[in-house]
């Protein structure tokens, strides 16, 4: 089962691109790719570039927390591992699709390709391509109604088929979500020192293996200096940390330069 929005376009020989990927492997329940973003107003097309993850969640749970699902038209299911997910809540009004992207990986492994097999349209009336750092509060609080809805669902079938916390696949799973809700919410009701203390903590000992040891650092700076600053005045913090993190790249590409020119 392919899924097609009514925005996108397959591009030649996607089908069977994906046909070959759960022809050679069995016991795969979803195959993902990657998209091309084609700016219509401004006739400009370049690839996605999102982290991808294939495997099994229940054999590797710590790399399913980077695993986020691609727009509608990326995804194609095998019909018969839809069967433990169907149907679809009836509260799930939007971001139906989301629902059973995100919980297949506890039914069969994925594959993503890292190929762009869809032409993503942004024509300026998408209902989800918005820049989230100037998305209106009405609008944000209209998502994370939606997302709230989607998520409870999903811990409502995780919980009905056995799975709990004491598994690592859920651990890693439900951290990502709810690190992913809290940056919604904080803008609409901001947390406490205390709940954004933690927020900041888990972030960086999520992500740490895939920041430098250097950037860890200025983020657990940044972390405990919440505390004194709360939410409220964090940004400035965080220009600090941006100008921090922009130095230190900069330093290690003349390292990197003057390694090269002395060799």
């Amino acid at each position: 089962m392919a899924l097609l929005d009514a925005d996108d376009l397959f591009l030649p020989g996607k089908l069977s691109r994906v046909a070959q990927a759960f022809q050679q492997n069995p016991s795969l329940g979803m195959v993902y790719h990657t998209y091309m973003q084609w700016n219509v107003q401004a006739d400009e097309r370049r690839d996605s570039d999102f982290l991808l993850v294939s495997g099994d969640i229940h054999t590797s749970p710590e790399q399913f927390f980077f695993y986020v699902p691609h727009p509608t038209s990326c995804i194609s299911f095998r019909r018969t591992s839809l069967g433990p997910l169907l149907p679809i809540p009836e509260s799930i009004q939007m971001l139906a699709d989301a629902y059973p992207v995100d919980l297949i990986p506890f039914v069969a492994p994925i594959l993503a390709i890292p190929e762009s097999l869809t032409v993503y349209r942004i024509h300026g009336a998408n209902h989800y391509f918005t820049d989230e750092q100037q998305m209106p509060l009405e609008i944000r609080k209209s998502r994370l109604q939606k997302q709230q809805i989607l998520f409870r669902a999903m811990r409502e079938w995780l919980a009905h088929n056995g799975y709990t916390k004491k598994q690592a696949s859920v651990r890693s799973f439900l951290a990502r979500w709810e690190l992913y809700q809290e940056s919604y919410e904080f803008p609409l009701h901001a947390p406490g020192r205390l709940r954004y203390f933690r927020h900041l903590m888990k972030y960086n000992y999520r992500y740490r293996s895939r920041i430098s040891w250097r950037l860890q650092v200025i983020n657990y700076f940044n972390a405990f200096a919440s505390l004194a600053t709360g939410y409220r005045y964090f940004p400035y913090l965080e220009k600090w940390r941006l100008r921090a993190f922009d130095s230190i790249r900069r330093s290690t590409k003349k390292d990197i330069h003057d390694t090269a020119s002395r060799r």
